[in-house]
């Protein structure tokens, strides 16, 4: 008895499911990301200066 091998078919490659999108939108995209970047580095460097002020005077005094 001879097996025959099992043919598939080729698999369609995924295609990014994207609607259509205006300039307007992109733009906006665009926008909302460097707001939220900007908004990120402040935190951190909110974050940074609290850590400084907490330390306060004492930051040059610590032993090695």
């Amino acid at each position: 008895m001879t097996k025959t091998p099992d043919t598939k078919p080729p698999l369609a490659p995924i295609q990014p499911r994207m609607g259509p999108e205006g300039t307007e939108q992109a733009k906006a995209r665009n926008m909302r990301n460097i707001v939220l970047g900007l908004s990120l580095v402040g935190f951190v460097i909110l974050i940074f200066v609290v850590t400084l002020v907490k330390l306060g005077g004492n930051i040059a005094n610590r032993p090695f």
